[in-house]
């Protein structure tokens, strides 16, 4: 049995359908029927027929933005449970390439360019998420403490922080 992931894009589907418009008009019927929602160009999600969003969250989304795009700054504090203060309608999105920004459902995915995934954790398999470690999120953030949501939620960071390496 064949089931759709919770996000995807042509890559993901292209051995159920024989061409990009076949693709297309499955994506076409499921649009209409509420079934699909379109995340951006090339990403799309299941909806959740109870409340008419999208089945995967936003970390999940985040990560699935381009091949390289993995949770950083404040986005990889909040994945990890060590902020006071949720961003609700920004995720900061780590990559090695550029994307546009975007928006959907009311939040915000940023672009913040980098040059490395050394310090990446690849979890897409199991949850679909890529994050930087905690110690490299704990860094990168005393270094660019804007990106962090300020010293406060930084300093809080730390305090909840157990067993850091």
């Amino acid at each position: 049995m064949n089931v759709t992931p919770v996000l995807f894009g042509y890559p993901e589907m292209k051995n159920r359908y024989r061409n990009k418009s076949s693709f297309k008009s499955f994506l076409y019927q499921n649009q209409k029927s509420g079934k699909i929602l379109k995340v951006r160009n090339g990403l799309y999600s299941l909806t959740d027929p109870s409340t008419g969003f999208s089945m995967a969250n936003k970390f999940q989304i985040a990560c699935k933005i381009n091949q390289s795009a993995f949770l950083g700054y404040h986005a990889a504090l909040e994945y990890y449970g060590l902020t006071e203060q949720s961003f609700a309608s920004v995720m900061n999105v780590c990559s090695l390439s550029r994307f546009s920004c975007f928006e959907f459902q009311g939040i915000q995915y940023e672009c913040f360019l980098e040059t490395s995934l050394n310090g990446v954790i690849d979890r897409i398999q199991e949850e679909g998420i890529r994050v930087t470690s905690i110690e490299k999120t704990l860094v990168d953030c005393i270094k660019e403490v804007e990106k962090a949501g300020g010293i406060e939620e930084v300093e809080n960071a730390f305090k909840l922080s157990k067993g850091i390496d």
